[in-house]
């Protein structure tokens, strides 16, 4: 999958959210179905970024990526923090958002090497 499809799939997944929330907010009732398929959309998001990592050759190339993801994962947050409903698969959904900003800000961090440390390693060569 190219970087221009997988742009697409993080618009297209936050675009889902969106309108589901939407939804919810006019109609009170989504279907199960549909918050599982928000949420397999989001793991899904999460395991095509780690393969496209694969293809990376730089850190700052990797550290860009998972930037993106991380912006995903906030917006997506953001579009469900105005929601009011409760219920556990909701939470589950949430929370799933949650864990994967943090999985996502990790690698960020991960990826975020300074000069200095890369001097130091570079001297134990």
């Amino acid at each position: 999958m190219s970087p221009a499809d997988v742009g697409d799939f993080l618009r297209e997944s936050l675009c889902d959210n969106r309108l589901a929330a939407l939804e919810l907010e006019a109609s009170q009732s989504l279907s199960v179905k549909t918050v599982i398929q928000l949420a397999s959309e989001a793991q899904a998001l999460y395991i095509l970024l780690s393969l496209q990592g694969r293809s990376l050759e730089r850190v700052e190339e990797h550290r860009i990526l998972w930037q993106k993801a991380a912006r995903f994962f906030e917006d997506a947050i953001a579009v469900w923090q105005s929601i009011r409903v409760k219920g556990e698969l909701f939470d589950a959904h949430r929370q799933l958002l949650a864990e994967l900003l943090e999985l996502s800000r990790d690698r960020v961090e991960f990826y975020s090497v300074s000069e200095s440390e890369r001097r130091a390693v570079a001297k134990l060569d």
